[in-house]
């Protein structure tokens, strides 16, 4: 496939992954503050850009893509997303996606809302940074990267502190069966197969979706050295100094206007807002969560050893 490799020498972009709440919007916020950057948040998620829908139509909601894997469909998507043409060309499309953002579509019995990405054109080709955030690549990070060469940039969050904030919001990504794509299970889950299909308890499958997504990452990291880690309890212990270090590991412009944002989000906030107070969220999940609930979640996420928060394994 021709790609327009004149973007990939005007911009950088820089891939932001995690979990579904794993603190990656708030990341991606303060990111974008920096001056020379622009921000595309979750660009592959197929109910909310029509895009994605046409890409992934064929596959699951948080696809398994192997490095070597040949999907032109998903080639094309996110040549749009990572190298320029997320706003359409021309009058006559223009008007088509707004008509699409003002409509609501039903498809398969679900109410879908499909919209344009609110980037403007001039943001994509001004700046030097274009940072894209997804809760939904998080398996096809070694695709991504061999096709397009983002910076990746992984956020790793407790698992409890995770299942907490999912069921605070009843968030229907907290199990995706992301075990049942074939391609995943032959590569990293066949020693675990057993198991897994045997965990039936929701909470449990809730931690077992975490555990098989840091267990990938674990794995492909040592395979990739240039990706960064960052977790989510650092950040809210010492914010100013750890996004002052992950600022200067991506080459982004560190300023005052960035230091403000974090001092006005340091406060209460509810539901999908960026606001919180950091300090309260590193054990949010001991004060939420019963004994009970704990140990379901520990039993799904201790079906795979792992590096990342092994001590709450059982």
């Amino acid at each position: 496939m021709q790609r327009n490799m004149e973007s990939y020498h005007t911009h950088k972009n820089i891939l932001l992954v995690g979990v579904p709440r794993s603190g990656s919007s708030w990341m991606a916020k303060v990111l974008a503050q920096s001056a020379d950057s622009v921000l595309v948040r979750e660009p592959d998620n197929e109910r909310r850009n029509l895009r994605a829908y046409r890409a992934k139509r064929k596959w699951h909601r948080m696809p398994y893509l192997s490095a070597n894997a040949s999907v032109p469909a998903m080639e094309r998507f996110w040549q749009r997303v990572f190298c320029d043409a997320l706003i359409p060309k021309n009058a006559i499309s223009r008007w088509i996606q707004h008509c699409m953002s003002q409509t609501t579509f039903v498809l398969s019995r679900r109410h879908i809302r499909w919209k344009t990405i609110a980037v403007k054109r001039n943001d994509l080709e001004t700046h030097r940074h274009r940072i894209v955030k997804s809760v939904h690549a998080g398996l096809s990070l070694a695709y991504l990267q061999q096709h397009f060469d983002p910076q990746i940039v992984l956020i790793f969050r407790h698992p409890a502190n995770v299942i907490s904030s999912y069921l605070r919001l009843n968030l229907p990504d907290a199990d995706r069966a992301v075990y049942r794509q074939a391609a995943l299970t032959q590569e990293y889950l066949l020693p675990y197969r057993e198991r897994i299909e045997s965990t039936r308890q929701p909470l449990a499958r809730m931690g077992l979706q975490i555990a098989i997504f840091y267990a990938v990452w674990e794995q492909q990291l040592r395979q990739n050295p240039s990706w960064l880690t960052v977790t989510h309890e650092n950040l809210c212990l010492d914010p100013l100094k750890e996004y002052r270090n992950l600022f200067a590991n991506l080459a982004l412009e560190w300023s005052e206007r960035v230091e403000n944002y974090l001092h006005e989000h340091n406060r209460r906030g509810t539901g999908y807002e960026t606001r919180r107070i950091a300090a309260d969220e590193i054990h949010k999940w001991k004060r939420e969560l019963t004994a009970e609930q704990i140990q379901s979640i520990q039993n799904g996420y201790s079906i795979i050893p792992l590096e990342h928060y092994h001590e709450f394994q059982l």
